[in-house]
């Protein structure tokens, strides 16, 4: 808890040992930062160089705008869900499974689910057509949590427009 007066200036409380000096220095990797901004719940954080001195801010803005265009975020593909033990975990494995059906991993992330020995998986592919790639890791009793395709959206108002177009000729 703080423990400071309405007559404290910032630089009194600088100096106190009650204010935590939180920054991240300049040759950190941005996970590095990502976890110093979600252990102190911040939006945004300093960047110093080794001898202290202010650089500039880096803020949860632009971290997300970061990985949205680092990642493959903006490719063109579908996203696939994967439940796995994790001593069962092989990037090899599953990128062989992809590959097999002439698809490549643009991105992946491993959740750790809490109190079990089970991780999520989360691959962006460079896949539109999901199904045959869902059914070759089901073969290989792979878990398939959830996949999302814009086919999926597509079809889905297809039929809908279909539908529609039935009930009104009727």
């Amino acid at each position: 808890m703080l423990n400071f007066n309405q007559d404290d200036t910032i630089a009194t409380l600088v100096k106190s040992e009650s204010l935590k000096k939180i920054a991240a220095l300049e040759d950190k990797h941005i996970y590095e930062i990502m976890q110093l901004m979600g252990d102190h719940k911040l939006t945004m954080i300093p960047v110093i160089n080794s001898n202290e001195v202010y650089l500039g801010l880096i803020t949860l803005e632009e971290i997300i705008k970061y990985f949205t265009e680092s990642s493959s975020i903006a490719e063109p593909g579908c996203i696939l869900v994967l439940t796995i033990k994790k001593r069962d975990y092989s990037l090899g494995e599953i990128a062989r499974i992809v590959e097999s059906e002439n698809g490549s991993i643009l991105n992946s992330s491993i959740t750790y689910l809490p109190e079990s020995d089970l991780i999520e998986v989360t691959l962006k592919l460079n896949k539109q057509e999901i199904n045959p790639i869902v059914a070759t890791f089901e073969r290989y009793n792979y878990t398939v949590k959830a996949s999302y395709s814009e086919n999926d959206y597509y079809h889905l108002f297809q039929e809908r427009y279909d539908h529609l177009m039935n009930y009104l000729n009727v």
